[in-house]
């Protein structure tokens, strides 16, 4: 059997047969003119399996256990599809055909390559924690944080249509110019200029990481796409917000993990020429992926509203 409906209105409890429309409204009146903020039960006092915050209805526990598991799964994917989003794809192939013009040897590419990780991995971790700070800005008020919930939702279901029209018009012309949701042209060329400039200065490895600093945050613009919703979600999602930090952690590991995959591909002989040929063999892939992608980020941000 149920057990019968609680109510916590300032200082006052209702339950059970003491639960009337009447009676709510006298409690609600009562604390609104003294001023009293309604208690909000610890997780102790609650009935098994059940777990909740200021604030926040209680959800059981199991629930919580299957959301978290699954929201891990979604962070990690989310970030490793972010990593071959085409966006990213094309730097790295760009800066691998600057290594390979510049004449590097094995072991220079190792190092510049392990460098230029190391930059870009520090720069979009401090990125996500800002966006994550000011995400949780919104959450002092529960009208804030839903707008902000609903605008992100709509911005990733609008890239989602946004990549399928890109892939569709690619598949047709097989010309990527027709491929219009990435980089901006000038953004694009500050680029291949902070990687030129970057990998001709004497300090190969402190320009390699500070090369990979800078591109990481311009190419955010797009990149961050992804990035925003993500966040988003898990600073919604029951049982994740106090653990956001690592989770920020893990997207950003399988995010570099493409670009890893392709430095060791570079290493042992891959042209950067054939990277190019991939991609665009695949770029419609590509898309329905992100499109995919975009859609499920936002089926899940609107899910925690």
């Amino acid at each position: 059997m149920s057990a019968p409906p609680v109510f916590f209105v300032g200082d006052t409890v209702l339950a059970g047969d003491d639960v009337t429309m009447q009676r709510l409204d006298n409690a609600i009146a009562a604390a609104l003119e003294k001023g009293i903020a309604t208690f909000a039960p610890s997780p102790k006092s609650q009935q098994p399996g059940a777990v909740a915050q200021a604030g926040q209805v209680a959800v059981p526990s199991e629930l919580i256990r299957r959301f978290e598991s699954f929201g891990v799964g979604a962070i990690a994917i989310a970030g490793l599809i972010d990593g071959v989003n085409p966006c990213a794809f094309t730097t790295i192939v760009f800066f691998l055909s600057m290594l390979a013009y510049l004449k590097k040897t094995r072991r220079e590419m190792l190092l510049v390559g392990a460098g230029f990780t190391a930059g870009m991995f520090v720069a979009y971790l401090l990125l996500g924690v800002g966006l994550l700070i000011t995400v949780k800005s919104f959450s002092v008020s529960h009208g804030l944080s839903a707008a902000l919930a609903w605008t992100v939702a709509t911005f990733a279901f609008i890239l989602a249509a946004w990549s399928i029209v890109d892939a569709v018009r690619y598949v047709r012309s097989r010309d990527t110019k027709q491929v219009t949701l990435g980089l901006p042209r000038k953004v694009r060329d500050r680029i291949h200029k902070v990687i030129r400039t970057g990998l001709t200065t004497r300090g190969l490895v402190i320009g390699s990481i500070s090369v990979g600093f800078v591109v990481s945050i311009l190419e955010s613009l797009c990149t961050g796409q992804v990035y925003l919703p993500t966040i988003v979600f898990m600073t919604r999602a029951p049982g994740m917000q106090t653990a956001a930090v690592g989770y920020l952690l893990l997207y950003n590991v399988m995010f570099i993990v493409p670009l890893l995959g392709i430095l060791a591909m570079t290493y042992f002989g891959v042209r950067s020429e054939t990277l190019g040929n991939m991609l665009r063999k695949r770029l419609a892939l590509a898309k329905f992926g992100m499109a995919g992608l975009f859609a499920a980020l936002g089926v899940l941000v609107v899910v925690t509203i």
